[in-house]
């Protein structure tokens, strides 16, 4: 049996298919665990201070809304308008219900020192009217 060998002027060259799809699935990979943190923080917001505030549990499905000080609901680095926020809470927590953990949903409430308080209020609202009941705020730490 004869075999056959590459011709010395064709030079061999290396497969990097391979580690392009294992660079790109890590790529992903990062940009989608990454995006979550980077949503719930991009609003620019002074949170009031609160001297015995705690941190929330992260074994629980949330969803993290704010409220700059003009009183414009941003979520997921959107402004949503307030008759859009309740079918997006609903819709989550329908999933997070689904998973059966069977434990609440929760609303993070993200506002801005100065927003008024109707503003709050509506988001509290909109809260209740997707099915959620556990709803905490946000705010910075006490200096």
């Amino acid at each position: 049996m004869k075999r056959k060998f590459i011709p010395e002027e064709q030079p061999m060259e290396p497969q990097i298919t391979s580690m392009c799809d294992i660079l790109t699935t890590l790529l992903l990979f990062f940009i989608a665990t990454a995006t979550d943190e980077v949503n719930q923080q991009t609003a620019t917001l002074e949170l009031p201070p609160a001297p015995e505030a705690q941190e929330p549990g992260e074994e629980q499905g949330k969803i993290v809304l704010n409220i700059d000080v003009a009183g414009a609901v941003i979520f997921d680095t959107n402004s949503v308008p307030m008759e859009e926020v309740t079918p997006i809470i609903e819709k989550r927590r329908i999933a997070w219900d689904d998973r059966g953990s069977g434990k609440p949903y929760r609303v993070i409430i993200r506002a801005d020192k100065d927003t008024k308080y109707e503003k709050v209020k509506e988001l509290m609202q909109a809260s209740a009217a997707a099915g959620v009941l556990d709803v905490i705020f946000a705010a910075a730490e006490a200096k």
